[in-house]
């Protein structure tokens, strides 16, 4: 088994902050989905999300604010260095099994996101090595 999602990213323009558990404004510099597919059907899909978030203040896990389904997973903020690459690395089992309490058939797919439709702000970020690993 390899649960561990490992990549490199950088931000070389970050948002203003923003309050990102809000619909309106769920907009990130930087985000990678792990989408995944408990079972047969669609209906049931669920989402880790790794964000790289505009405001320091939000710490520790909460639902994507347009669906229950999808976990959101602060790693860097704004204050992280910018025009530097940095390297990350998430137990995929792990955080499933905390956050939906079941492990899913498979991953339906990896998703890299800079978003900035809601805020209509504008950000700048890379993505680079992208792999899953044992440990």
């Amino acid at each position: 088994m390899t649960p561990y999602l490992n990549w490199s990213w950088r931000v070389d323009k970050s948002l203003p902050s923003l309050e990102e558990t809000k619909k309106e404004v769920d907009d990130y510099a930087a985000r990678i989905y792990v989408v995944f597919k408990p079972g047969i059907t669609p209906l049931g899909t669920r989402a880790l999300n790794c964000a790289w978030l505009s405001n320091s203040s939000l710490h520790g896990y909460w639902p994507n604010a347009f669906t229950e389904k999808a976990i959101m997973i602060p790693l860097r903020f704004k204050e992280d260095a910018l025009h530097s690459w940095q390297q990350e690395k998430v137990n995929v089992k792990t955080d499933n099994l905390q956050h939906f309490d079941h492990l899913p058939m498979y991953i339906e797919g990896i998703t890299i996101m800079t978003d900035t439709d809601n805020s209509n702000g504008s950000a700048i970020a890379d993505y680079g090595d992208i792999y899953f690993s044992s440990n």
